[in-house]
């Protein structure tokens, strides 16, 4: 599955250079130490988490039937994207701890014409509570999903709408498991919702591990997925 997934190198040399937790944490002033996690290798069951291997385009549908087209741009898998996330020193105050891993990434991105708006899913290694200077069994598979585009100012959101603890079966952002979800005359199971809330605008995701996204909600749209191609 991972040789149809071969990252450009252009690339790469950008996301080795430039982590999302890079951006969302930097600082003015340097850590008080640095803390490496180690290298990471993706479970089967994380691999298994996202159907978007094999698909490359999203349907999604209105309560007036209007429906909403995304489709994959290349999708993009690093072997070892370099991590930098930065949390409270747990023994000195007002001091932080840059913690460093590396494992592989997925990202599949899927644009949408009609909106002006894009959705990034990735596979990836990830922190959801500070470590407090420990490695064991810290960093897991994650999942995580960003939206770009659907509300005013949303290009300046540095956390993602949903991010979950695969193997723990929990989310990291806020949010819950709703079991079944339906909408319309669409039914899906094992669902999480997910939602960030930036400069007073609502951007929330509804995701299950066999359809991926199953539907969005902004303040002016609600829409399920009537299909996956």
């Amino acid at each position: 599955m991972k040789t149809h997934f071969h990252l450009l190198l252009t690339i790469a040399l950008f996301l080795s250079t430039c982590t999302p937790e890079t951006f969302r944490d930097e600082l003015d002033e340097q850590p008080a130490e640095q803390f490496d996690l180690g290298a990471y290798t993706l479970s089967e069951t994380a691999l298994a988490f996202t159907p978007y291997f094999q698909k490359s385009e999203l349907v999604f549908v209105d309560s007036i039937g209007q429906e909403y087209q995304f489709s994959m741009t290349a999708p993009a898998y690093v072997p070892a994207y370099q991590f930098v996330s930065r949390y409270p020193h747990p023994h000195e105050a007002d001091q932080e701890v840059e913690y460093r891993y590396s494992g592989e990434h997925y990202i599949f991105d899927f644009q949408s014409m009609q909106l002006g708006a894009k959705l990034t899913v990735a596979l990836r290694p990830g922190l959801c509570t500070n470590p407090n200077l420990r490695a064991d069994g810290r960093v897991l598979d994650h999942l995580r999903i960003d939206a770009r585009g659907f509300n005013q100012y949303d290009l300046l959101a540095k956390d993602p709408v949903v991010e979950i603890s695969i193997l723990a079966d929990d989310l990291c952002t806020e949010g819950r498991k709703l079991g079944t979800f339906s909408y319309l005359d669409r039914s899906f199971s094992d669902v999480y919702y997910s939602e960030r809330i930036f400069r007073g605008h609502a951007m929330g995701i509804y995701y299950n591990n066999e359809k991926g996204v199953v539907a969005i909600e902004t303040p002016y749209l609600f829409a399920v997925l009537d299909r996956i191609n």
